[in-house]
């Protein structure tokens, strides 16, 4: 499976940031196709655990999923509870869904518990704010987790009594860790000057994205700054309300990293989507994933900062970014028939060097959701020709002697989900990524900081938390402590040399994952995959996702000659069901690759110029963030 000739190619059509003398680019990786509901899937939300996603139906329904297993797909509510076409948001505690719900007289913000789909409507209503429930309609939550501990929900209100529909306001409020808004905190932010929808709070409540249709097939996307010394409500454009995109294009979806220094939203960039004809558009169109970062904004003129559009085969629409390391989910209108996708975040830093090969401005990498790699000015940087075990079985090239030209190249690219996140109990989930190139080293050392979330560390205890170095002869060695941030779960190193790692308590036993798909090369030797081969069988879905089908973790693979009372796919065989259709097809389209007569599901053409794009990550002179399988 050649899936590093993709990589290669998403890294050299990457825009550049320039950073002083080194060059950031930024771009998408590692796409992973999870679901497609009938009819399609829409507004896709990640909670604030980052291990599952929100997102509705074509036929207004409401879904859930675990990116871990795409068979746990489920419908939490059908089209009788009056949803609203309208963003989704999940409660601080991430047990409830909340959504713009018109079973009222107006829209109101209602909510879903995710246990056991009992729905509670009206949480927010507009006579909860002082406003007319027969006139004024409440929609478009979103929650932010803020930097101080505080749940805040920012929404909208709606004038339904005038001819032309109006924004009467944009609010945010205080909630509870379950959704239940306190009354007393609301705020009004904006007033009625212009029609904003969608707005989402910065981490530290002083920024707010709000989205301005302003014809069927335009949007404008704005930044509103320094909320927390301004006089509210701003009721007029001035200089704290400032558009960053030109109301040329389809606009939509903005969205914070977790630490809010980056903007993403998407953007239709040939200029062809519209409202009126969604259908008979999106065939034309050609929604991207943006990027944009925050003090860009805040600090420079329209001329001063750099929309970044990251590249990437199909539509990427209505984009949503992770906390816990930024991942991107969004609704693939071209490639999947309007199926939910996730990808990682790739960040490349080209380094000047002066010929004696020292760093000549400093760097600082994030992956905007807490990782980040600091390098200080004159950090002389130098490698060794070395072979990990991932080289050594033919995955990419061996490491250069010195840096060329007098740059070195460092790559970041966020945690990969659902390929390598398999929990590991009562020893929890021990994190293992790869820093690239292998064998680059650095002096002084540089400090590297670890974002993980309290999923990814069940059952180990947090305080003993290390970095394990594991050296490409298989010997490993602790890294030097910094800090533990125990209350934002940030491990602080410093970092001599690149080489894969391990977040784990000292003494912890590494098992070797040479393709990276979460399975262990010894776990393949017992399951017969090909333990250098993440999707050994070719059908476009990984071996773990196949081995893990069901969820629990056994290996029960479904054969309708030999044991059709299976549970699992089988990683050795793309087409497990001996239907005539590949199992990551069935996927894609929502049949049942465990099922043989469930062909009737699928659409007619769905088995002509169906591309997935399932790419795992291992090129040269990388920095991955990758979760795998190891014990302690």
């Amino acid at each position: 499976m050649k899936k590093t000739v993709l990589m290669a190619i998403i890294m050299m059509v990457g825009s550049f940031v320039a950073n002083a003398t080194n060059f950031i680019t930024y771009d998408m990786g590692n796409e992973t196709f999870l679901h497609r509901p009938t009819g399609g899937a829409f507004y896709p939300h990640w909670n604030h655990a980052a291990d599952k996603l929100a997102y509705m139906g074509n036929t207004n329904t409401v879904w859930t999923i675990d990116p871990t297993n795409v068979a746990t797909a489920a419908q939490l509510m059908d089209s009788t509870h009056s949803i609203v076409w309208s963003p989704l948001a999940w409660s601080p505690n991430d047990e409830y869904v909340l959504f713009t719900s018109s079973a009222g007289t107006r829209p109101t913000i209602s909510k879903v518990a995710v246990a056991d789909g009992t729905v509670t409507q009206h949480i927010l209503k507009a006579s909860d704010l002082g406003l007319s429930d027969a006139d004024i309609g409440v929609r478009n939550p979103s929650v932010t987790i803020g930097s101080n501990g505080t749940y805040w929900m920012s929404f909208v209100t709606v004038d339904f009594s005038v001819p032309e529909i109006v924004n009467e306001g944009v609010y945010r409020i205080q909630i509870e860790a379950d959704g239940t808004p306190i009354i007393a905190t609301a705020q009004k932010l904006l007033g009625n000057f212009a029609l904003f929808i969608n707005p989402v709070l910065s981490p530290d409540g002083d920024n707010l994205l709000v989205e301005w249709p302003l014809t069927n097939t335009t949007r404008r996307l704005y930044l509103v700054k320094d909320l927390n010394s301004a006089t509210l409500p701003i009721t007029s454009f001035s200089g704290k309300v400032i558009p960053f995109t030109n109301g040329a294009f389809y606009v939509t979806s903005p969205q914070f990293s977790q630490d809010g220094t980056l903007i993403f939203y998407s953007e239709d960039i040939n200029g062809a989507y519209s409202d009126l004809d969604p259908a008979g558009t999106i065939p034309l169109s050609d929604f991207e994933v943006i990027l944009v970062k925050t003090s860009e904004l805040l600090d420079g003129s329209p001329t001063t900062w750099t929309p970044v559009g990251m590249t990437l085969a199909g539509n990427q629409a209505l984009v949503s970014a992770s906390e816990g390391g930024t991942r991107l989910a969004y609704i693939d209108t071209q490639t999947d028939h309007n199926g939910l996708n996730i990808s990682t975040l790739a960040i490349e830093a080209v380094l000047a060097l002066t010929e004696g090969g020292q760093l000549i401005d400093p760097l600082y990498l994030t992956d905007g959701a807490g990782t980040s790699l600091t390098l200080d000015t004159g950090t002389q940087i130098s490698s060794a020709a070395k072979k990990s075990p991932a080289k050594a079985a033919g995955k990419t090239s061996e490491v250069a002697l010195m840096p060329k030209a007098g740059t070195a190249t460092i790559t970041m690219t966020t945690p990969i989900t659902p390929v390598e996140e398999i929990q590991q109990p009562p020893t929890g989930n021990l994190i293992r990524r790869d820093l690239g190139e292998d064998g680059l080293v650095f002096d002084p050392p540089g400090t590297l900081v670890v974002k993980y979330t309290d999923a990814e560390i069940e059952g180990l205890d947090e305080s003993t938390l290390s970095v394990i170095t594991v050296n490409a002869d298989g010997t490993t060695e602790e890294a030097t402590v910094i800090s533990r941030d125990l209350a934002n779960n940030m491990l602080t190193v410093q970092v001599v040399h690149f080489s894969e790692f391990v977040v784990a308590p000292p003494g912890s036993v590494i098992e070797p994952d040479a393709d990276n798909d979460g399975l262990s090369d010894a776990e393949e030797a017992t399951l017969g995959t090909n333990p250098n081969d993440a999707d050994s069988d070719d059908d476009g879905l990984n071996d773990h996702q196949e081995v893990w089908y069901d969820g629990d973790g056994a290996y029960n693979p479904y054969n309708p000659d030999s044991n059709p009372t299976g549970t699992d796919l089988d990683a050795n065989d793309s087409d497990t069901d001996n239907d005539g259709m590949n199992d990551g097809q069935e996927n894609t389209f929502g049949s049942d690759p465990l099922d043989g007569g469930d062909m009737a599901s699928v659409p007619a053409t769905s088995a002509l110029g169906l591309l997935l794009l399932v790419v795992v990550l291992v090129s040269f002179g990388t920095f991955v963030l990758r979760r795998k399988t190891i014990s302690a």
